[in-house]
């Protein structure tokens, strides 16, 4: 058995349980749908969002676990690999096979947006922000690029102020 067996039960249960509240699981009934096709179609769907993010989140925990187990029990392998170059103090090697895990973990993170992504389309992978915030994202990223934030008046061309272009002014 996998040892976090209760808790996906448990959370896909809770799941299940919110979503068969929800007005538009009343309405797929209303409308005729078997229980059954409601349960798999849309309840159970819109249930596996948190239980992927949560599988997700414990394949990082399990990949890093990787060096105990390797070294443990002698496999072979990256983990057993960086205890290996922390013993030898070989600080380069060591960065590299963080790096490599890292890469993993963001590797993972990106598979379970995706795959929430699939199975919400409500849930997009691109910046949904209002326009007047992106303006207002950019004009402070100009303050910032053209001079430290401070601010100096003066004719129409600089973004920020509208006055003239000037050099950067280093924050002190």
């Amino acid at each position: 058995g996998y040892p976090n067996a209760a808790m996906y039960t448990r959370m896909t249960r809770s799941g299940m349980i919110d979503v068969l509240s929800e007005d538009y699981i009343t309405a797929t009934y209303a409308k005729g749908i078997s229980r059954r096709v409601v349960n798999r179609k849309y309840a159970f769907k819109n249930a596996l969002i948190p239980l992927v993010t949560m599988l997700g989140n414990d394949l990082g925990t399990q990949l890093t676990g990787a060096i105990v187990i390797e070294t443990v029990f002698a496999w072979p392998g990256l983990g057993q690999l960086a205890y290996q170059a922390i013993g030898n103090r070989d600080y380069i090697l060591v960065q590299s096979i963080l790096l490599v895990f890292a890469t993993m973990i963001a590797v993972i993170n990106l598979v379970v947006d995706i795959a929430n992504s699939l199975l919400d389309p409500r849930i997009t992978l691109e910046s949904e922000a209002m326009p007047e915030q992106q303006d207002t994202f950019r004009a402070d990223a100009q303050k910032q690029v053209f001079h430290g934030g401070r601010h100096s008046g003066g004719a129409p061309h600089c973004p920020c102020t509208g006055g003239p272009w000037h050099r950067p002014v280093r924050p002190a």
